[in-house]
């Protein structure tokens, strides 16, 4: 297929050449106006002509898959007792997860300050070793709270 500069630079006349001189359709080519350059839309074309009859039936009944609704119970069918229970808990889990996500934001934030403390020389090496050791303990104790609910 021949390249064509689509800008609206480009003339009309080459748009219309290269239609012309494309193989195998005879199809009219479509120009719409855009805002800022003009396109050629081109018809859909059968994606399969170049094979056997037998053969683009196969590749289409496996390519071009029907839209299947299903109700969300259904997508569990098969699911065991088993199975169902653990999609719970990670359902559970996800929701405490997210909900304290904000929360390690805040002791981020709160540890950011502890070392701009250091930084300023507000807070001596021990201050700053002790209130590291405080947040890392809270983070963790808060993890296993979570962890052993």
């Amino acid at each position: 297929m021949p390249e064509v500069n689509t800008t609206t630079s480009s003339s009309s006349n080459s748009i219309d050449e290269a239609a012309r001189s494309e193989k195998g359709t005879k199809k009219s080519r479509k120009i719409s106006e855009k805002a800022d350059a003009k396109t050629i839309k081109v018809p859909a074309t059968d994606l399969y002509a170049h094979l056997p009859e037998a053969e683009a039936e196969i590749i289409k009944r496996q390519v071009e898959v029907p839209d299947i609704k299903t109700s969300y119970t259904g997508l569990f069918r098969y699911a065991t007792k088993f199975d169902i229970m653990i999609v719970i808990l990670a359902q559970i889990a996800a929701i405490i997860g997210g909900a304290l996500l904000p929360l390690m934001t805040v002791i981020f934030g709160q540890l950011t300050g502890v070392f701009a403390n250091f930084a300023r020389g507000i807070s001596t090496p021990e201050e700053l070793r002790h209130q590291i050791s405080h947040y890392t303990l809270y983070v963790f104790t808060r993890s296993v709270k979570i962890s052993t609910k």
